[in-house]
Order: C-alpha cells, then structure tokens, then sequence
C-alpha cells in the first residue's frame, strides 16, 4: 500500500540516517567492539546482525519500495541487503584492523532482512484476501 509523498520523504531520511549508522558499526575496528557480550544469548554478533539488518530491510522498502511501481520489491530489498552484507563483510576483511569476513554474519544478514520483511509480506496477504 503505498504512502503519501511526505511520510515517503521521512522513511527517505530514516532509511538513510539507518544505513549510515549500520555501517558506521559495521566498520569499527576489532578494538573497538566489546570483549564480553552485553547479550545474554548464543552467539550475540548474529543476532545484532539480524536485528540491524531487520530494521535496515523494513526501512528501505518503506523509503524506496512502497510505491507500487517496482516489480518484486521485496525480492530487490533482499539482494539489495545481501549486496550491502557482503560488502561489510569483503570490507571487514581487508579494510579493517580485526575484523575478518564471516560467512555466517552473512546468513544472519538474510534472516534479518527477512524477518524485517516479514510483517510487509502478512499485511500484503491481509490486504489481498479482503479485497
């Protein structure tokens, strides 16, 4: 269901201010990053992954894919995601003192992206079902 042109503006500023902050994280050296995990769940750097990416992924189809015009906007925001994941990840690796890539901070980037998608994906089916 597309939104009116003021509120696409502001998801436009959010969207963008996220991803900036995303990366901004994403990009910290190893030194930077906290020794002992502040969460009190296995494997605590995947579940930010998914959460971050959870966000990334609902703002960015509401900034830019909630027009009606593209076709299989979900689909362009999970490569699109993928993309950016990879990306931080190739960048960790070589770019950046302590960090190295991880192939699994890559599958918790797609459930987050799809769990961000998800409540996009229900409120589609609601809608088509009622009319």
């Amino acid at each position: 269901m597309p939104v009116s042109t003021l509120s696409q503006r502001r998801y436009h500023h959010v969207a963008i201010a996220w991803w900036l902050i995303t990366a901004l994280l994403f990009l910290l050296p190893g030194s930077s990053l906290p020794k002992e995990s502040v969460l009190p769940l296995p494997m605590p750097d995947k579940w930010v992954h998914a959460a971050l990416f959870a966000i990334w992924s609902w703002l960015v189809y509401q900034a830019w894919y909630n027009q009606g015009k593209q076709p299989y906007p979900a689909a362009q925001v999970m490569l699109l995601g993928m993309a950016y994941g990879l990306g931080v990840e190739v960048i960790q690796h070589y770019l950046i003192a302590g960090r190295s890539f991880d192939s699994w901070d890559l599958v918790a980037d797609g459930a987050g992206i799809g769990l961000g998608l998800l409540p996009i994906h229900v409120k589609s089916k609601s809608h088509k079902s009622k009319g």
